[in-house]
């Protein structure tokens, strides 16, 4: 049942990514943050792993790299801040999340970025906005992540 509810929202995005309003785009995006959440819950409830980890500990974690995704978050900072190894940090979240903290932070990033240049803000700008440390490696992230290159996204979902 819950492979068929991921299938049935993996098509749901896969068809909405083909319209091009721009509150369609908006819509997308929602179902994909769905599609991830869904995927994590049924990666944890397969992960006995995951059940071990404390909700408690690792829902701080996550509010605090929700909030700081766009600054440069360093590893060191955040087992310093949440008083916990570095490796126990990184094992836990994997476990927890079913993704690693860079992916985690390089998807808010991008989200964020798909928000500014639907919005209308210059590709060459949201790259720095979005905490990337030159264009090179937003450009990279951003087709990587979405297939298609910052200026072809806002090209065809600016209104």
């Amino acid at each position: 049942a819950a492979l068929e509810t991921l299938m049935q929202a993996t098509d749901e995005v896969i068809s909405a990514s083909e319209q091009t309003a721009p509150e369609d785009a908006l819509m997308n995006q929602y179902r994909m943050a769905m599609l991830l959440l869904q995927t994590t819950a049924s990666l944890k409830s397969g992960s006995t792993a995951a059940q071990q980890i404390p909700q408690s500990r690792m829902n701080p974690i996550l509010r605090y790299l929700n909030d700081h995704a766009l600054e440069d978050v360093s590893l060191d900072h955040l087992a310093d801040t949440f008083f916990i190894s570095k490796y126990a940090l990184l094992r836990e979240f994997k476990a927890y999340t079913g993704i690693t903290i860079h992916q985690y932070v390089l998807a808010k990033r991008i989200l964020k970025a798909q928000e500014l240049l639907m919005q209308g803000e210059k590709p060459y700008q949201v790259g720095e906005l979005c905490g990337f440390s030159d264009y090179t490696c937003f450009y990279r992230a951003f087709r990587n992540r979405t297939g298609m290159s910052p200026v072809q996204y806002s090209h065809q979902h600016h209104a």
